[in-house]
């Protein structure tokens, strides 16, 4: 080995780039599941999760959420950017639309944004990774599972303000 040769920082590695991938993956699930038990208390609008590698879309009734992984130019990890966003309204096509059939419900209406949070990956190995705000230290970073709870909540709140549900919020699973 070379005098004065130091490893490349890890989110410069290929390694990097399966430890990105597990990581949303992880995250993706960890929104599901916050969902589905959001879902298991009583709402009457059932979820629907729509996914691929770099993305996930909820919809829950009037309200969405998206998780998508945004490479930067290169494929390099360390620049590359998570986009979290709440939407009001539906995002994709709409489940029950048929064009020969005069649809029953209002038309479907453009989406906006109402929350939205960018992250990048901040990690010290595989073992260790956290989502971070710009300007944050890795160590005050979030999990994958303390971000999708984020999220949820987020969601949460965006669904209760568009339904006028007065119900209390249903506490995650005591990650804040």
């Amino acid at each position: 080995m070379a005098e004065g040769w130091l490893p490349p920082p890890f989110l410069k590695t290929h390694r990097a780039i399966t430890a990105c991938a597990r990581e949303l993956e992880a995250l993706a699930d960890a929104a599901v599941a916050e969902v589905d038990a959001w879902h298991s208390t009583g709402i009457a609008d059932k979820p629907a999760a729509r996914r691929s590698p770099k993305r996930c879309v909820i919809q829950v009734g009037p309200v969405a959420l998206s998780i998508t992984w945004l490479p930067s130019v290169g494929g390099d990890i360390a620049t590359g950017e998570l986009l979290v966003v709440v939407w009001h309204g539906i995002l994709g096509p709409r489940p029950d639309y048929h064009f020969e059939r005069v649809s029953s419900g209002p038309p479907p209406s453009a989406a906006r944004e109402v929350w939205q949070k960018v992250l990048h990956p901040g990690v010290v190995g595989a073992d260790s990774w956290r989502w971070l705000e710009d300007g944050q230290e890795a160590a005050h970073g979030q999990t994958g599972a303390q971000l999708a709870a984020r999220c949820v909540d987020a969601l949460r709140d965006a669904f209760h303000t568009v339904t006028g549900d007065a119900r209390p919020l249903v506490p995650n699973n005591g990650i804040q």
